[in-house]
């Protein structure tokens, strides 16, 4: 278990205009290097040092990055992982969601998100799980509408997410990391990450899209290359955002990161980021399925919408296949679903079975087919999903 005294006091001019109730800019002031405040955000880096320096990182997923794929993804090269995004107020009021999403074992490096839209909350949750992770991360990157509904993620006031960042850099045991999204310009994003550093962020995540570009449009990285150029950051950044194999990371690392991010990559690919032999979808999802059986997910439809990832190639040719597989409400009903595409048969629902004369019926692309509908797909990572066979067509969950 890595724990470490992580405090970080407020300026004397922070501390007047909290009492005043006067707001902070968000431009960030320049410092002066060997001051006490360059000194003690430096513990960012010796935290992260302390960490192994990790460069392959797994991101929260909403329901996804539980403990049986976060194992999974460790085991092709995957060097820290987070929790599932949680949202502060259900963790500290329902203790039933609580034990569901925070599923870290004893000694597991993994980073706890945190969500949500009042300090208090925020503060309370973070102190339910910071003895049992390596930091506490506040989501402020959420683009999605329920995230706007409810004023976390991307749509958080900024005065509110320092203050949660100043309050719990001064309180927790651990270190808090923040993960945001790029502005439209280089000088806001390095102005907003800044101010983030300098309430006490130990590591800033940045994902490389604005908040109204989705999950099939290109990231910038000559963005972030730039805002980390001309920032004076004194605590490692890592990127985000359409990072689908080692050759993509190789390039985020490029632009100054000190690793990457990696979410759809991942679900997709459990092994994307692995540079040795991987192995093919179908070995993956009996793989994951081995370890749910030592780390059984909270609900059936988590491991479901996994399999729904992983087997995404066999959808086009295994239609009746799919149907089952969402149907299923038991564990091995799911390695039924992976026997039958193993066996090279083809099983079509009848409303693809060949016209009679023999002429077939049009078929339906992998890349129309709605999201599984049970559980859903919503990822707050990227934003949303790009279906197989879809060129790019944004998919929108049912």
């Amino acid at each position: 278990k890595l724990q470490f005294l992580y405090f970080i006091d407020s300026s004397e001019m922070t501390k007047r205009k909290r009492s005043t109730g006067e707001r902070a800019p968000i431009k960030a002031s320049k410092k002066v290097k060997g001051t006490e405040n360059e000194n003690k955000v430096s513990k960012g880096w010796q935290w992260w040092g302390a960490l192994g320096r990790p460069t392959k990182v797994a991101a929260p997923l909403v329901s996804q990055s539980e403990a049986a794929f976060r194992e999974l993804v460790r085991r092709y090269g995957v060097e820290l992982c987070y929790t599932p995004m949680m949202l502060s107020s259900k963790l500290v009021e329902d203790e039933a969601y609580n034990k569901a999403v925070f599923d870290v074992r004893e000694g597991e490096k993994v980073i706890a998100q945190i969500a949500g839209s009042k300090k208090e909350d925020i503060v309370n949750a973070a102190a339910l799980v910071g003895d049992r992770c390596v930091a506490i991360d506040i989501n402020l990157g959420c683009p999605q509408d329920i995230a706007k509904r409810g004023c976390y993620g991307a749509f958080m006031d900024h005065e509110t997410a320092l203050e949660c960042v100043r309050e719990l850099s001064s309180q927790q045991a651990c270190p808090v990391t923040v993960k945001i999204r790029r502005k439209q310009t280089v000088e806001e994003t390095r102005q907003y990450m800044m101010s983030l550093q300098e309430a006490g962020a130990a590591m800033v995540c940045v994902h490389a899209r604005t908040l109204t570009q989705r999950s099939y449009e290109a990231p910038d990285w000559d963005h972030v290359k730039a805002v980390l150029q001309e920032g004076q950051f004194t605590i490692p950044v890592l990127g985000n955002g359409g990072i689908q194999n080692a050759e993509h990371l190789r390039d985020v690392m490029g632009t100054g990161c000190v690793g990457g991010m990696s979410g759809e990559g991942l679900l997709y690919n459990p092994a994307s980021l692995y540079e040795g032999e991987a192995p093919t979808g179908l070995q993956l999802a009996k793989e994951y399925l081995d370890i749910c059986k030592k780390l059984p997910p909270s609900h059936i439809s988590i491991p479901r919408k996994h399999l729904y990832y992983m087997l995404a190639e066999h959808w086009d040719t295994h239609i009746g296949v799919y149907d089952r597989l969402f149907k299923a409400t038991q564990m091995e009903e799911l390695r039924t679903v992976i026997s039958q595409i193993s066996s090279g048969k083809h099983v079509l629902r009848e409303k693809d079975a060949p016209r009679p004369g023999g002429r077939p019926r049009k078929r339906t692309k992998v890349g129309a087919l709605a999201a599984p509908p049970i559980g859903g797909l919503s990822m707050c990572t990227e934003g949303g999903y790009v279906a197989p066979s879809s060129k790019g067509k944004k998919m929108k969950p049912k």
